[in-house]
């Protein structure tokens, strides 16, 4: 799977324009598809193992501040319970969480991160990032879908992650990539 996560990744440094303004390490998890928060221990909570997210392949480096562009959309947030990254912008629905392991329960945010992440859209895959990031419209993750039809697992509809085809597309900032082989950096001239 590590592999496959490399080989759908755009080459070379990340854009100036999310260097000094990013927050991470956020991670892909390798069982439900979200993206994470990795640095804190426990990883969260995955819905498709009932433990801790598993981290695959890239860390990801998570914009925030700012407002809406043509390819920007603020609003994303950092759950406090599932540590996964989800839309807050349809505010009271919030999506459904796995972290309390209770049924209808939207996701919270929490004061450890209280980031406003903008996240990029519809920009293709430039040099330093990934795409194939979508919005879930069940528990409104951030998950990766760029191996249709395998979608990990929502905790909100009990199947596969559910895109709405006329959301964004979002290319999120990469950083480094780990591997069996241990940690690669990203730098100019870098070739996966």
């Amino acid at each position: 799977m590590a592999a496959t996560v490399l080989a759908t990744v755009g080459t070379g440094s990340p854009a100036s324009a999310w260097t000094n303004t990013t927050h991470s390490p956020y991670r892909f998890c390798g069982d439900c598809f979200v993206m994470f928060y990795w640095g804190l221990a426990p990883s969260g909570h995955c819905p498709a193992t009932g433990y801790p997210h598993r981290q695959v392949g890239w860390f990801f480096m998570i914009p925030f501040g700012g407002g809406w562009t043509p390819t920007d959309q603020p609003d994303w947030r950092w759950c406090r319970n599932c540590f996964g990254l989800f839309f807050n912008g349809f505010w009271p629905d919030r999506g459904r969480c796995i972290g309390t392991n209770i049924e209808n329960i939207p996701h919270r945010t929490g004061s450890t991160f209280p980031y406003n992440y903008v996240l990029p859209h519809d920009i293709g895959e430039p040099p330093g990032t990934q795409a194939n990031w979508e919005f879930c419209i069940n528990c409104f993750q951030l998950f990766f879908n760029g191996w249709a039809p395998q979608r990990g697992v929502c905790f909100a509809y009990g199947g596969p992650h559910v895109p709405d085809p006329n959301a964004f597309h979002f290319a999120i900032p990469v950083s480094s990539y780990e591997s069996g082989r241990g940690l690669r950096d990203l730098s100019p001239g870098f070739e996966p």
